[in-house]
């Protein structure tokens, strides 16, 4: 959760040169003949793939908060609380992440960027 919440804090302008810098890096392994395109071709592949980038961070952040919570929510009986806890505890704090978005600089949370 502290890992969550340091990238979170992060300005608007760092948080889009990682996912840039990400989306340049995919772009490179997957689009062929990534390298010989001008830069400005080189910077709209990237751009074009930065929101998916973005929300697959998301995903994947969230998703390992999900499963080391599981591992402290963990019973030895079969209950839906092994599951249901882990979950809803997730969505609660990605809940008061978007929140805590609202007062960093240059992020928007969930609302749309302009």
């Amino acid at each position: 959760m502290i890992i969550i919440f340091c990238f979170s804090s992060r300005t608007a302008e760092d948080s889009t040169k990682d996912s840039m810098g990400i989306g340049y890096a995919l772009s490179s392994v997957f689009v062929p003949d990534f390298n010989e395109l001008s830069e400005d071709e080189k910077y709209a592949i990237a751009a074009s793939i930065d929101h998916p980038v973005r929300k697959m961070a998301h995903a994947v952040e969230y998703t390992i908060l999900g499963i080391l919570l599981s591992g402290g929510f963990y019973t030895y009986k079969r209950t839906r609380s092994n599951i249901l806890y882990p979950f809803f505890s997730s969505v609660i704090y990605a809940c008061t992440d978007e929140f805590h978005q609202l007062f960093e600089i240059g992020r928007a949370s969930c609302r749309k960027r302009v």
